[in-house]
């Protein structure tokens, strides 16, 4: 079943990533395109012909880390390399184009040699090798990465005079789609240019852009420090050093006194300037003393006093970088909710309940058994809907082994992080609760599965309340993020719908009722008039919660009526036996007796054989079981262990031998115990069977089977007995 899991999703991954290409740009990622639908059709005949292998699954996670990990490491070790001006070995090139099919390897190696002889000082053959990857006819996106991709490699260099040449060249694109770190970058290489204007220009807008860049904000300091410093504004150094005092202690100590130098000697006061420089070299250790004298020499030659062309347009950027920047650090969390990350109160407390779960049923007996899934209250369809309404809430917090807890936890945590932070509290509680609940009774109603357990009713309930949210209040969302949510809630939804539908042992079910009324909750959840109702139905369904935990372990400790055992009594076989209350008798063709615990997969057969003349005598007993037991090699039964001694075992009063065969291999494997006593002139033939795996939780309901097995008759006889009235003396 895991590995079955794998494969499904590596396969819907691989379709996934595909579909996310061809939404963002066809025509550049087309070749890229064609290979991830090819390994996922791989992955999916695997999935169709590998089920249940576990080296089809290692097969399918090898593909995956082959050409979708590896290719995304080996790019990023080549982009450092870049950005550092390191040489790039040819077997790196050769092993990004075989595992990397399309544009993407070729676009990287033009701009690594573009970006190389830019560094040379040969623009010509730099700009040469840059102009069909930067005018090409792509999509704005892949040209304006790219773009950002060359500008940083530069500025890093300290080539700023090529930066801002390449900038300007392709200031049409740049100005439209650059991001805050793009920006961020061309500020510092035009201050460093000498060009205060375009320099606080590009940090204001930057500024204004932060919360979508992705510049860390430490480089946003540096950044607004190093600008304000090269215009020679003094005064805003000092303030924004002092707003900043927290990011000093991550940076060098000469930093600030070294920008107070560069920010006085931009300002046309050198003395000042030199008392700060003093500072710098006294505050860096002796290892670091040789280069800092070393940069504060190139600054002396090449900055140039500039106090006296900032003019009235360059104060006004100035206030308006500052304000930007006290804006930005001073507002408010974004409205949009995120999927996961932080700690959502509620979202916390379902998934330490659902572990909490999990652990008591592993120290129990086996998340994977089924008498501890009904132990602790799996959803039984004849047992739910014939009173014992409480498994419908108990389910959703059951699971079956670690895989399915650890899937379903991270599910939780993704949508109900989400849910909570966009409704509430109370909402997503209900929520949850509702949408498991609607989904349990939906598999009870209408699956066929005999024992079903899991929270995924109530998670698909949390997916189509988020699909419902955005939906419903889609003018909250950025069109972007708007698409991008919707598309990957959907996909998701389908992607389970669908596995549920090929994987038998998934109970679809559940999922879409749970799903329905999650969606019908996310278009009605945060109305006017339900918010008086909040707080009613959080606790109403708190105390559904609260009611089904002292059933549940009522039921656990033995107090429920379907626990304890019945008397089964046969007089045509002239049988009576204590049997658990779960079992049931079941008809059989041949007018045995038949007992079945369908929720253990374990069976007991009663075959009785009448004989004229035997007693109850042991030696008796072992010579029948000797003819029985060729008879069975005689048979043909393909049961290993029939060639071995039968043990001999005695239970209360009466004596048995024990015949143990096993049949099957792997999880199918069957134990056969075959038991054998004689009573009433009949040889008794007791046949429990049941799963290897669950031998030793039935193995103890066996015997006490057996040390309750009576003749029908002799509670007759007794009572009979006492009866008749004492003979006289």
């Amino acid at each position: 079943m895991f590995s079955d899991a794998v494969l499904f999703s590596l396969a819907a991954i691989w379709f996934y990533l595909a579909l996310l290409l061809a939404w963002q740009d066809r025509r550049w990622h087309r070749a890229r395109i064609a290979q991830f639908a090819c390994l996922g059709a791989i992955t999916g005949l695997l999935f169709r012909f590998g089920r249940g292998d576990a080296s089809a699954a290692g097969l399918a996670l090898l593909l995956f880390l082959a050409f979708a990990l590896l290719p995304l490491l080996l790019e990023r070790r080549l982009l450092g390399h870049l950005v550092a001006g390191q040489e790039v070995g040819r077997w790196q090139w050769l092993c990004l184009h075989l595992l990397m099919w399309g544009r993407a390897p070729w676009a990287l190696e033009q701009l690594a040699h573009g970006v190389a002889a830019l560094r040379a000082g040969e623009v010509t053959q730099g700009t040469a090798r840059l102009e069909p990857l930067l005018g090409g006819p792509w999509s704005v996106a892949v040209r304006v990465r790219y773009l950002a991709w060359a500008i940083h490699a530069l500025v890093q260099a300290r080539c700023f005079a090529e930066a801002v040449f390449l900038f300007e060249r392709h200031w049409p694109l740049a100005h439209d789609a650059a991001s805050a770190d793009m920006l961020h970058a061309m500020a510092r290489a035009y201050a460093e240019c000498s060009r205060p204007q375009q320099a606080l220009g590009y940090l204001w807008a930057a500024e204004q852009r932060a919360v979508l860049g992705r510049h860390e904000e430490l480089e946003r300091f540096t950044t607004r420090v190093a600008v304000f410093a090269l215009c020679g504004q003094v005064d805003a150094v000092e303030r924004t050093l002092s707003e900043g005092a927290a990011k000093l202690l991550q940076l060098p100590r000469p930093f600030a006194p070294y920008w107070r130098g560069v920010a006085h000697l931009a300002a046309g006061a050198p003395e000042q300037a030199d008392e700060c420089f003093r500072q710098a070299v006294a505050a860096c250790s002796p290892a670091e003393e040789r280069l800092w004298r070393e940069a504060i020499a190139i600054r002396r030659q090449a900055i140039k006093p500039t106090a006296g062309a900032i003019g009235e347009e360059e104060l006004t950027l100035l206030a308006g970088v500052e304000a930007a920047s006290h804006a930005r650090r001073h507002a408010a969390p974004p409205t949009v909710p995120r999927f996961g990350g932080g700690i959502a109160p509620v979202t916390a407390a379902l998934l330490m309940l659902n572990i909490v779960v999990w652990v008591a049923m592993e120290l129990t007996g086996s998340s994977t058994e089924p008498t501890t899934l009904v132990q602790f209250g799996a959803n039984l369809p004849a047992a739910a809907l014939g009173g014992e309404y409480w498994r419908l809430v108990s389910s959703m917090f059951l699971h079956v082994g670690l895989a399915h807890l650890l899937f379903n936890g991270y599910a939780l945590y993704l949508f109900g992080t989400f849910v909570e932070r966009w409704c509430g509290k109370r909402e997503m509680f209900f929520s949850y609760m509702l949408a498991g609940i609607v989904g349990s009774a939906a598999s009870a109603w209408l699956g066929n599965h005999a024992v079903s357990a899991g929270a995924s009713g109530a998670i698909f309930g949390l997916l189509g309340v988020a699909i419902g949210l955005v939906l419903r209040y889609r003018q909250s969302f950025p069109a972007g993020v708007r698409r991008l949510y919707l598309f990957n809630l959907i996909y998701i939804a389908g992607l389970q719908l669908l596995f549920g539908t090929l994987e038998a042992g998934v109970d679809n079910y559940a999922h879409a009722g749970g799903f329905s009324a999650g969606l019908a909750l996310g278009l009605v959840l945060r109305r006017r008039w339900l918010r008086p109702w909040r707080t009613a139905l959080a606790v109403g369904m708190a105390a559904v919660l609260g009611a089904t935990a002292w059933a549940t372990v009522r039921h656990a400790l033995g107090a429920h009526p379907s626990q304890g055992t019945v008397e089964v009594v046969d007089t045509r076989h002239n049988i009576r036996l204590q049997v658990p209350r779960r079992w049931t008798r079941e008809l059989s063709p041949d007018g045995q007796l038949v007992l079945v615990d369908r929720w253990a997969h374990a069976a007991l057969v009663v075959r009785v054989e009448h004989l004229r003349g035997v007693g109850e005598d042991e030696a008796d007993l072992t010579t029948l079981l000797e003819l029985q037991r060729l008879r069975l090699l005689a048979s043909g039964e393909k049961w290993l262990g029939a060639l071995e001694q039968p043990r001999r075992l005695k239970l209360g009063t009466r004596v048995y031998y024990q015949l143990r065969l096993h049949h099957g291999a792997g999880d199918e494997e069957m134990v056969r115990d075959r038991y054998f006593t004689l009573a009433r002139e009949a040889l008794y033939e007791f046949d429990f069977e049941c799963r290897v795996s669950a031998y030793g939780k039935q193995y103890p309901i066996f015997r006490r089977i057996l040390a309750s097995f009576r003749p029908a008759d002799e509670f007759m006889r007794f009572k009979s007995d006492l009866l008749t009235p004492e003979a006289p003396l």
